[in-house]
């Protein structure tokens, strides 16, 4: 299966809604065009906001408004119904949007949209969505998963093998709960903050690819087993066996390596088939925006129905039909051939990277000559040992 959210733009756009006795740092600001000879009286006024715009912030350290009468702006997230509406705080503002469901998502000063996400589970044999859940944005895709997520389950009667997703999902919550399921997530490294490293980083348990290092000879381990009752845990082997301790079987938990011990390990053609097909599966959204117009993100584009229910229903009937087009193009409504068995064949780059990298880092003398080169590994004979 794979998982992945993208926006959805309501019909309602969403307005500056603070009133004069809000303490909004926009009072008495009239809107400047666009063109305009910056003249004295120009720069005193843009002085005269830039003034105001750090009044704000000292107002806001401040217990009480500096300016008595001014109603302090409620904190992020606060709602109220406002007629057939709603009026909510985003960025320190009340905003008013006809749309009583929908919120704003702000990346950037000109990335933002008002609306939902759209987030879909997709079968990657047929490509069929099996199940989608519109939630507002003001909810995160980490914390919409598990709704998703058993909607999915409930669908196809059982937990899948595997499940591809983008960074937006490699949080920990995620992980575990997948785990527990004893289903494989491919997703790839996300950094947990700005300090974070580019890439994962090698631990005393696993080194960077996830794959159990033996707690003898801290070589890498072949992966025997795994097991999601109570603690999720690895079993594996050292492919050393250098030391009488690597001759045993070893268990390792996956709390102690969080998003790296998988089922299913990073250098075993599976991941790696998974892996590299899920960019492909980008164009689901593209393709129920263009056959159900469900999950828009253009102003011309868009619907005119608002609400979250009407979004739920637009996308769950597009699923429905898509389905029907998946039963007819493939002939399992006549009794065609279920193809449950089918093995997906790959050429895979993805793991040709992997075992490349483990073998010019972990194998003494591996790789090309620069890698040899880089890390003073000697080839040829051995050195003289007369003067």
């Amino acid at each position: 299966m794979w998982v992945d959210s993208t926006e959805t733009a309501s019909y309602s756009d969403a307005k500056h809604a603070c009133g004069p006795e809000d303490d909004c740092e926009y009072h008495g600001r009239a809107r400047q065009p666009r063109l305009r000879k910056f003249t004295a009286e120009v720069a005193a006024d843009h002085r005269r906001r830039e003034g105001a715009v750090e009044e704000k912030a000292t107002r806001a350290v401040a217990t009480s408004p500096s300016q008595p009468g001014l109603r302090p702006i409620p904190p992020e997230g606060t709602t109220e119904r406002d007629g057939a509406g709603i009026r909510y705080v985003a960025s320190g503002h009340w905003r008013r949007s006809h749309d009583p469901d929908a919120r704003t998502r702000m990346y950037t000063d000109r990335d933002c949209w008002h609306g939902y996400y759209n987030g879909k589970v997709v079968d990657m044999m047929t490509g069929a969505t099996v199940s989608v859940r519109v939630t507002p944005t003001d909810k995160n895709e980490s914390v919409t998963f598990g709704s998703l997520y058993d909607s999915a389950k409930a669908v196809i009667g059982t937990a899948p093998i595997a499940l591809c997703a983008d960074r937006g999902y490699a949080f920990d919550n995620v992980h575990e709960m997948l785990l527990s399921d004893d289903v494989t997530p491919v997703i790839q490294y996300r950094k947990r903050s700005g300090h974070s490293p580019e890439r994962a980083e090698e631990t005393a348990e696993v080194d960077r690819h996830g794959i159990p290092k033996c707690q003898s000879c801290a070589r890498p381990g072949n992966q025997v087993r795994f097991s999601s009752k109570g603690d999720p845990r690895v079993w594996f082997t050292c492919s050393s066996k250098t030391t009488p301790g690597c001759h045993k079987e070893q268990v390792t938990p996956c709390r102690s390596a969080k998003r790296r011990l998988l089922p299913i390990p990073r250098t075993n053609i599976i991941y790696a088939a998974l892996r590299d097909s899920m960019q492909s599966f980008e164009r689901s959204h593209h393709i129920t925006r263009l056959r159900f117009s469900s999950g828009m993100k253009s102003d011309t584009k868009r619907p005119r129905g608002v609400g979250l229910g009407w979004q739920q229903l637009r996308a769950s009937a597009g699923s429905f039909v898509q389905w029907l087009w998946v039963l007819m193009n493939l002939k399992w409504l006549d009794g065609g051939t279920h193809p449950a068995n089918a093995v997906a064949k790959t050429t895979s780059t993805y793991q040709g990277r992997v075992l490349t990298a483990r073998r010019n880092e972990l194998i003494p003398g591996g790789g090309s000559p620069r890698m040899r080169k880089w890390h003073g590994v000697r080839t040829g004979a051995p050195p003289p040992t007369t003067p």
